[in-house]
């Protein structure tokens, strides 16, 4: 706590550009970070995009199971001389340990890195980009150094799992509905087991009991959309790379403005189903997609 206190009174002094800065840098991977496997699986390695979203969706989930087993409280309850960055306050949602803007980083960036191992300054960058990312969340007061620390271990663990899995799978063509079909049981016996239990009560404003399971929701269906979509896929679809330099861009620039439509516009038209179930779908049908 110590630690976020002095960040906090840097931040306090620092010019506003730095704050900026480094809320760009927290944000960059929860809102244009989705899109970045989606754009390797279109136009570079249609292998290596699945195994990072894959990577991502189950390192997000894995993350959500943790916060909501420890239910650690966030920095500025635990501490009265802490507070958030006003800017970064929509985002710090559900509890604090591990942090979620860190695990996305180091899934995407790390499963880049390995995308690119061959080249060492580029496993570098992901790299720095992933310590940015975690130190980001230090300094807008988020997440302690604990949370970041331990989401970038998570995260190492379940991506590792993944390439694991990847390369059983090519030499194991027929197991994959045996691993998407775990996968998804895991997950809805977590699901029940994160619904279930019981939680500290927090209260919002107005009074009203808080819920801090809807980023649960949306983890599960992220990671169930991705193993159906990519079962479908492997079975039926078998999505070819091969084509000229200009349709791969086509096809990413056109996939990407659908992803994004259905992100902004899912949330409302299935808001009649409470936040749980919209979350849930709305990201099942994002990484089905």
């Amino acid at each position: 706590m110590d630690y976020l206190y002095i960040l906090q009174c840097l931040r306090e002094n620092a010019p506003s550009f730095v704050n900026y800065l480094f809320l760009f840098i927290s944000e960059f991977i929860m809102i244009g970070g989705f899109l970045i496997p989606l754009i390797v699986y279109w136009c570079m390695d249609k292998s290596y995009g699945m195994t990072i979203l894959l990577g991502y969706a189950s390192s997000n989930f894995v993350n959500q199971f943790i916060k909501n087993t420890a239910c650690v409280y966030r920095p500025w309850k635990r501490d009265p001389r802490l507070y958030i960055y006003e800017g970064a306050k929509s985002t710090a949602t559900g509890y604090s340990f591990p942090s979620g803007h860190t695990t996305a980083a180091a899934s995407i960036y790390g499963g880049l890195a390995a995308y690119g191992k061959k080249r060492k300054w580029f496993v570098i960058l992901m790299a720095i980009c992933t310590l940015l990312t975690a130190f980001s969340r230090n300094w807008l007061g988020a997440h302690t150094l604990s949370d970041v620390i331990v989401a970038i271990i998570n995260s190492c663990i379940i991506l590792s799992i993944t390439f694991a899995l990847k390369y059983f799978i090519q030499a194991n063509p027929h197991r994959d509905i045996l691993i998407a079909g775990l996968g998804i049981i895991i997950v809805i016996l977590s699901m029940f087991y994160l619904v279930f239990k019981s939680y500290p009560v927090e209260y919002n404003n107005d009074g009203s009991v808080y819920d801090m399971i809807t980023d649960c929701y949306t983890a599960s269906g992220l990671l169930i959309g991705g193993l159906i979509g990519w079962i479908i896929e492997r079975r039926f679809i078998k999505f070819q790379m091969e084509t000229s330099i200009g349709k791969k861009i086509f096809r990413a620039v056109i996939g990407a403005i659908v992803i994004l439509c259905m992100h902004i516009s899912l949330s409302d038209i299935l808001a009649f189903m409470g936040d749980h179930w919209a979350h849930a779908i709305k990201y099942f049908l994002m990484a089905f997609v």
